[in-house]
């Protein structure tokens, strides 16, 4: 546990003279406490507040408590006589009582001490004085205490921006020079990945539409509709809340909640497809009356057009046939290892888009400039590499909130995602996953064993969603689990393959049960049971008389420890 101490000198006579004060001091820095993940203890006249030392970004998390905590102190230091905050790991009571008796006296007024032991972790964050020279008391100064230094700048100092950064924002501006005068008519950008194109494009829309966010659609490698969902932002959403027909707003809310809960598919069913496009239709339709009533022209941007496969292409394609009305701009991207990629070697990719971006604007490999792996703190790694392993799974506005439901809370994750923007790590705050190449392989070499905490934290964060029903378990969930070193118990794996067959999006358990690998994803016992579940449900919902016949020729394997398999086996052959 790391320990976070304060001690009010002069507390019992400040509590007479100034009551109202101090009972509204105190309350706040045990809010501030327990908004950062604290376990607070108020005895021996010390407000104690213990952090889980395994939480992610948890020293970040602390710094950025010492900041509210000394801007508040701040506001009332003209009405207290000194105070002492310190950091520490597992200080024994008696120690804890020394401090509140001598600490704040010793050092003649405020200050913020931190124990030498946890020195380094927070050193990338501010400057430390040299040993602390106090006064010589009676009695002597416990050992223990002497190795306390004083904290004097809070911070991130400018030494990890690189003149490659620098260089970088020099050629994002003239990508933007580029796209003032070239970007009249509808257009895709295409050029090598990380070079700075999303921040670019960015920019020449907020020229365009000032405070007005564009709509966004960020392609997914998955073959899932929650990319549409995403669109659906927080800003977006605030805008429409102020000007689009309520009936309008309540139907987007309900099909969104549909897609999103289904974004861990790796298979479209016809059903979300029909879902999909409408959701798609009247998110842009509203989007658009909205922003032309406002006197702007509404935009939509296309992230990531090379993940795009040949479903969400022509979902959108047929959509945006009718918006006639709409600027639109999309972004591919390739490989920067690469040999010179020429454009006529993308035109099989970018063909299919012609109808609705007829202009290319291709930004050769001049204007990408290698970013070098940054210098980074123990804590903006591991936030990073969560970001990293969240994204094909949650948009990033959520990553806050899934942040502060570990443990964590949603200012350090903010506060880390300004600093990764700051050395050029991520893009925008907005969408934080790092675009860094080979930033997985750095990271967890990195990291050590540190990693395994992290992609644990991920699958807890995946399952607790599932749990609440925002996310229904599927086959795709299963897979994701078993990338993350992880598996789901009886209950989920038989639910996830249920519900794949009931909606008819059963193609990926069909592959992996032929690759063999089918077990690997649900573990060794539960497979025999559950290929034969998944076959013989299969056939009676969607196959013929004589596909029912053979699907029940095999023996049923009633043999097993969970009864909710033996019963799903009982009712199909019942069925059957």
């Amino acid at each position: 546990m790391i320990q976070v101490l304060f001690f009010l000198r002069f507390r019992t006579q400040l509590r007479r003279t100034r009551p109202q004060l101090i009972l509204q001091l105190e309350k706040a820095i045990v809010e501030a406490l327990e908004g950062a993940g604290a376990i607070v203890e108020h005895k021996h006249r010390i407000i104690t507040g213990y952090f889980n030392k395994q939480a992610l970004g948890i020293w970040l998390t602390i710094i950025t408590f010492l900041e509210e905590i000394t801007a508040l102190l701040g506001e009332a230091d003209s009405e207290l006589y000194g105070y002492s905050l310190v950091v520490s790991e597992d200080l024994e009571d008696y120690v804890q009582g020394w401090i509140g008796s001598n600490l704040a006296a010793l050092s003649g007024g405020s200050r913020i001490w931190c124990e030498r032991s946890v020195q380094p972790f927070l050193s990338p964050y501010v400057d430390f004085d040299g040993p602390a020279e106090l006064a010589s008391p009676e009695p002597p100064l416990p050992a223990f205490l002497t190795t306390y230094v004083q904290m004097k700048r809070f911070g991130l100092s400018s030494e990890g921006i690189s003149e490659s950064l620098q260089q970088r924002s020099g050629m994002k501006d003239k990508m933007l020079h580029i796209l003032r005068y070239g970007a009249a008519t509808n257009a895709v950008l295409v050029g090598p990945a990380f070079m700075g194109k999303r921040v670019a494009l960015y920019r020449f829309c907020a020229e365009a539409l000032g405070e007005i966010p564009p709509m966004i659609l960020r392609f997914s490698p998955r073959k899932s509709l929650g990319a549409l969902a995403d669109m659906y932002s927080p800003p977006v959403r605030g805008l429409l809340e102020g000007h689009a027909v309520p009936e309008v707003l309540g139907e987007l809310e309900g099909l969104q909640h549909v897609l999103f809960q289904e974004r861990l598919m790796d298979e479209y069913s016809g059903y979300l497809l029909v879902q999909g496009r409408r959701f798609f239709t009247q998110l842009v339709r509203a989007y658009m009356t909205v922003v032309q009533d406002l006197e702007r022209v509404p935009i939509l941007i296309l992230e990531d057009l090379h993940l795009a496969d040949e479903t969400m292409t022509d979902l959108v394609l047929d959509a945006c046939a009718g918006f006639e009305t709409l600027k639109v701009y999309g972004i591919y991207s390739y490989d920067p290892a690469s040999e010179a990629t020429p454009l006529d070697s993308l035109r099989e990719d970018l063909c299919r888009w012609d109808p609705l971006l007829p202009k290319t604007l291709h930004f050769s490999k001049e204007y990408y400039i290698p970013l070098q792996s940054p210098l980074m703190s123990r804590d903006l790694w591991e936030v990073a590499y969560a970001a990293r392993l969240l994204k094909p799974y949650f948009p990033g506005f959520l990553f806050p909130q899934l942040f502060q439901e570990a443990e964590s809370t949603s200012a350090m994750a903010l506060r880390a995602f300004t600093i990764l923007a700051r050395l050029g790590l991520i893009d925008v705050i907005e969408d934080p996953a790092p675009r860094f190449p080979r930033f997985t392989h750095l990271a967890e070499a990195w990291l050590g064993e540190r990693k395994d905490h992290i992609r644990t934290f991920v699958r807890k964060r995946l399952l607790g969603w599932v749990l609440q029903g925002l996310l229904r378990p599927c086959f795709g969930l299963l897979e994701i689990l078993a990338a993350l070193d992880g598996q789901g118990d009886d209950n989920l794996v038989l639910n996830a393959v249920y519900g794949d067959v009931i909606t008819g999006a059963y193609q990926g358990i069909q592959q992996a049960i032929k690759a063999n690998c089918f077990e690997t994803v649900v573990g060794v016992d539960k497979g025999p049971q559950l290929i034969y579940i998944f076959t013989t449900l299969k056939a009676l919902i969607h196959g013929t008389e004589g596909e029912i016949h053979e699907a029940f020729t095999r023996p049923a394997p009633l043999e097993v420890l969970f009864s909710g398999y033996q019963i799903h086996i009982l009712v199909n052959l019942t069925a059957y």
